[in-house]
């Protein structure tokens, strides 16, 4: 059996690679024959792919690759200091 993490980085290899040929330029249909010509399954069901599978895997892979690229880190401090009475006034 595989394990988890081997799983995931092939889950990962394979949207990698439906990525990669639909900025080639390939259709989504030709993506989902290709994979299925391969005997390849989805992941999570076992099934053929699908176009409207091969879509949702780049649409969910852009926003993922969008996430990484947009990380802005935030550094929020505060100090805290007391002043004597007569600064006050």
């Amino acid at each position: 059996t595989l394990s988890s993490s081997s799983a995931a980085s092939d889950v990962y290899k394979r949207q990698k690679l439906i990525y990669d040929l639909h900025t080639q330029g390939w259709s989504n249909k030709k993506i989902s024959d290709y994979l299925n010509s391969k005997n390849l399954k989805t992941p999570r069901t076992r099934k053929e792919f699908t176009p409207k599978l091969i879509w949702m895997t780049i649409h969910r892979y852009q926003k993922r690759l969008s996430r990484k690229s947009n990380r802005i880190l935030r550094i929020k401090e505060s100090i805290n200091i007391s002043l004597p009475k007569e600064f006050l006034n």
